[in-house]
């Protein structure tokens, strides 16, 4: 009988050591799901985004098309990043699309039973004039991917003018999901305009030209007197036109008046030194390109003897491109920028200016 009593109580001993046992282990098992769910979908996979991608910033949208914004959020967190153009092909984008993202659905809470995500993508307003009759995957479109869809690729293939939105939703749930906004940033379709300078001597206009910005056209302008104490003044008439897009951005315009190479370079073999550096064109720049317009640009002196002009003028017929300055106009906004040149000729055939008077007797006896 004494044998049956301690059998018995030795195993009350090894079930309860194996209780106590079992417990330990679950606990370390829900310890490390829990902190494995609590990462990012990509992280359990070994992937770090951040070394395939980068954040969004201004930059980033320089070149505009898709821009995503935090939309609604029932249950659910989005996160996104968008992916480098040179990364396209890994993670599986199409080489015609304009912009991606990757986007990172969160579950709360992180150790819920169902996992799961269904992802879909419409129009804002469907109704509106331009979304009618459209199909919005024609414009961006979602690729589930990971374990439970929780990662999703948003690629913009073609340029929009109706405010999209992508959901994530729960399939445990489907109150419960998260959305974010994509826009369309307008980009720059036209640049153009000009600039007109005018030269005022003694209170009257006696001569304006007008500098057209345009890629191919060169403007050749008479290099011709000053006349005394003249006036200059110019109107800045650039203009653009945007692609459709749903975001209207504050647009930044620039003006900036630069020399060609061949002409510095010219400048150099006759000998010439010359001070200019690229300036923003303002309502007073000299930009006339009379002699005095010249002189000042290149910083050299208004007493130049006969030997400097004649340098100056071969200088300039020596210049090896087809134009010795250009006014670059640049207009910018936080999605894209656009720049068009236009290119100015100086014509030496009126070049040379006086620079002695004499008479063929200088005493008169009466």
């Amino acid at each position: 009988m004494s044998n049956t009593r301690t059998y018995k109580r030795d195993t009350v001993k090894w079930i309860i050591a194996g209780i106590a046992l079992i417990a330990v282990i679950v606990t370390i098992v829900l310890m490390i799901g829990s902190q494995c769910f609590t990462l990012p979908p990509e992280k359990w996979f070994g992937m770090n985004p951040d070394e395939q991608t980068e954040e969004v910033t201004e930059n980033d949208q320089a070149a505009g098309g898709a821009v995503i914004t935090e939309g609604e959020s029932n249950g659910l967190a989005l996160t996104s990043v968008r992916i480098a153009e040179e990364d396209y092909a890994a993670y599986g984008v199409s080489p015609l699309a304009e912009t991606a993202y990757t986007l990172n659905a969160s579950i709360t809470p992180a150790g819920a039973y169902e996992q799961g995500i269904t992802w879909s993508v419409e129009f804002v307003n469907p109704s509106s004039e331009w979304a009618t009759g459209k199909s919005v995957s024609s414009y961006v479109t979602v690729t589930p991917s990971g374990e439970n869809n929780h990662t999703a690729t948003v690629e913009c293939v073609l340029s929009f003018s109706e405010q999209i939105k992508v959901i994530a939703t729960s399939v445990d749930n489907e109150n419960v999901k998260a959305e974010c906004l994509v826009d369309y940033g307008k980009r720059f379709r036209t640049t153009g305009g000009y600039v007109e300078a005018s030269r005022t001597i003694g209170g009257t206009q006696t001569d304006t030209q007008q500098y057209n910005f345009n890629w191919s056209d060169v403007t050749t302008v008479d290099v011709e007197s000053g006349g005394r104490n003249p006036v200059y003044s110019n109107s800045l008439s650039g203009s653009y036109t945007f692609s459709d897009g749903t975001i209207t951005p504050s647009v930044t315009e620039e003006y900036v008046l630069q020399m060609s190479n061949g002409l510095k370079a010219a400048l150099e073999r006759q000998g010439l030194e010359t001070t200019f550096t690229d300036r923003t064109v303002t309502p007073t720049t000299y930009l006339m390109f009379d002699r005095n317009c010249v002189l000042n640009l290149l910083g050299i002196s208004y007493t130049v003897n006969p030997d400097e002009w004649i340098k100056l003028t071969a200088a300039i017929d020596d210049n090896s491109e087809n134009y010795d300055f250009m006014i670059r106009y640049t207009v910018s906004s936080e999605y894209d920028s656009a720049t068009t040149y236009a290119r100015i000729k100086l014509n030496t055939a009126t070049m040379l200016a006086v620079t002695d008077v004499t008479l063929d007797n200088n005493s008169i006896v009466f």
